[in-house]
């Protein structure tokens, strides 16, 4: 057999051997993509239920933080009154001498 009488047939093995590979490769593809798909889904999830946790635990402390700020306020006020009447209370206390007899 000659060359050019083989080359059809080469022609033919070679199309039919890359075409073969290719869809073996476009469906291991597609498996790869769908997994991806699936993880990407369970990080969402995750990220989902993070969120939620973290939300529920930001609320409480807020709160408590607005109380403690609150607390302070109070205790700048009660601190400011009592500075306050211990002005008042300085002058009276103090005794003026007075002459004597």
């Amino acid at each position: 057999m000659d060359i050019t009488q083989l080359a059809p047939y080469l022609l033919i093995f070679v199309v039919t051997s890359l075409t073969a590979i290719l869809i073996i490769s476009g469906i291991w593809v597609i498996k790869i993509l769908k997994e991806f798909l699936q993880t990407v889904r369970q990080i969402n999830s995750i990220l989902d239920d993070t969120k939620v946790v973290s939300e529920s635990v930001a609320e409480p402390v807020a709160t408590f933080s607005d109380f403690l700020m609150g607390l302070r306020s109070g205790l700048d006020l009660v601190t400011r009154l009592v500075q306050k009447n211990e002005k008042k209370k300085k002058p009276s206390s103090v005794k003026t001498q007075t002459p004597k007899k």
